[in-house]
């Protein structure tokens, strides 16, 4: 049997808003074939305490329901991003729009490999950088709410123009373009575990207790402070910028330092007016 990529042992697979049980069961299904263990489900629309929901849950699951079984279940985008804000967030879109720059998946984890020090290649005792993939609900897949957390936005390989997958599809081939590709471009980045027999990966860095809020209202009333029209139906440099600085996964030091510099150098502007 193939070796499992360590890259995928720090990966987790983040489900938004499901709505049909067995389509969750098949992803994690899909996650057990490729060795990914970690699954989390954000507002599932299917009724988690029943009995016949969890009967078509492990239906969907078969050999995949020791992932099933560990998935934690979250209330709401807020209480996961409060548990698990901190790793690389790639969130799965096909519909291209203003402000969103959507990445081919293989593209984009071929430049991540390029740049040294980017976190995605942090795989140190106690310091693994977390890879989250994000998809969105089967009917119309993630909102522009669960869209804006992510650090890059990203669509999946299609031979033709029909670019919408079954959920379980869409993950299966998300982890396995996510850990060819890195793993081709970069494998000594992973080399201390590379069997399926070998030991677990190494704790993630979750987020600090207490919410980290990226500093958006700090960055809006600066781009106001320095006169830019925020209205502008043309391009929204808000958002772009919003999109460039989340590109490089800040951590919570960062964001405050940040924060910080944006708020002095409004309060200098206004002064100055």
């Amino acid at each position: 049997m193939e070796a499992v990529s360590n890259l995928l042992k720090r990966t987790a697979v983040v489900l938004h808003r499901p709505i049909y049980p067995r389509n969750i069961g098949m992803c994690a299904r899909a996650m057990g074939n490729l060795g990914c263990q970690e699954l989390h489900v954000i507002a599932p629309r299917c009724d988690w305490t029943s009995s016949m929901v969890h009967h078509e849950l492990r239906q969907g699951a078969t050999h995949g329901a020791h992932v099933l079984e560990a998935a934690t279940v979250h209330k709401s985008l807020e209480e996961f991003l409060e548990a698990r804000g901190q790793g690389v967030r790639i969130g799965f879109t096909a519909r291209e729009g203003y402000g969103r720059r959507i990445h081919d998946l293989t593209e984009l984890i071929e430049t991540l490999s390029a740049q040294d020090d980017h976190p995605i290649h942090v795989n140190a005792p106690g310091k693994a950088t977390q890879i989250q993939l994000h998809f969105g609900t089967e009917d119309d897949g993630m909102s522009l709410e669960e869209l804006e957390p992510m650090n890059f936005l990203c669509k999946l390989p299609s031979t033709t123009r029909v670019s919408s997958f079954n959920l379980s599809h869409a993950v299966l081939l998300g982890m396995h373009v996510l850990a060819t590709t890195y793993d081709r471009l970069r494998p000594e980045s992973d080399a201390a575990t590379n069997s399926e027999s070998g030991t677990e990966a190494e704790d993630i860095n979750a987020l600090p207790p207490g919410r980290l809020e990226y500093p958006r209202k700090a960055i809006r009333d600066w781009l106001e402070a320095l006169g830019f029209d925020l209205d502008s139906r043309k391009i929204s440099i808000e958002t772009s910028l919003n999109r460039v600085l989340l590109s490089h996964c800040p951590t919570p030091d960062d964001v405050r330092l940040l924060e910080k510099v944006l708020f002095q150098t409004v309060e200098k502007l206004k002064k100055k007016n």
